[in-house]
């Protein structure tokens, strides 16, 4: 590639260094349960940029109508995902149709982000099985940040497991197929706060 600068006479032009970060699981260590107790469930630190410091909160309040698995209703559990940082809220601790679980997820950013896809998924937290996913969808940073987003219902479409027996199998190959099924409904609200200062982005 070419480089152009303009300089004036005599001036040197500009030299470049290339750093390669490595990045590691290790950096983002989050205590869900310390979190949870006090119903904030907090997200890895931004990386320090030039930019706007803000904190994206998605408060999980309350599932409800939850359908059954079987015989049985699910122990649900919720993951919010933005950018590289995925946060889980506790299980119930038993089978239940409803669930509160009145917990806030905070995530630390700087802008620019390049991120805007928010993904939360309901999952049912098997006891000798692995997690199994009920139900996702979505929320917008950009639209967060210009309009909070009071809290309502949302109604939860996922997979009938006669139909769809290993919907993360299709997930891991890329293909998405549509929900199928109504599984229950959950109460969220959302809203993006800006920050005086870097301090704050804790």
């Amino acid at each position: 590639s070419i480089s152009i600068f303009c300089l004036k006479p005599g001036e040197p032009p500009p030299s470049f260094q290339v750093e390669e970060e490595e990045g590691s699981d290790d950096e983002v260590k989050v205590d869900d349960a310390d979190n949870l107790q006090a119903g904030l469930v907090v997200g890895s630190l931004a990386q320090m940029t030039e930019g706007k410091a803000y904190h994206i909160n998605v408060n999980i309040h309350r599932v409800e109508e939850l359908a059954k698995i079987g015989n049985a209703h699910p122990i649900p559990y919720v993951t919010v995902e933005f950018g590289n940082t995925l946060l889980k809220t506790e299980a119930a601790s038993s089978p239940t149709e409803l669930h509160n679980f009145n917990v806030t997820c905070k995530f630390p950013l700087k802008t620019p982000v390049y991120e805007d896809s928010i993904i939360i998924k309901l999952w049912h937290h098997g006891w000798l099985v692995r997690p199994e996913p009920l139900a996702q969808g979505f929320l917008s940073w950009s639209v967060l940040r210009n309009t909070s987003m009071d809290a309502r219902w949302f109604n939860l479409y996922g997979w009938n497991p006669d139909e769809v027996p290993d919907i993360e199998a299709i997930w891991r190959t890329g293909e998405r197929i549509l929900p199928n099924c109504f599984k229950g409904r959950l109460l969220v609200s959302a809203r993006v706060e800006a920050l005086d200062s870097d301090a704050d982005l804790k």
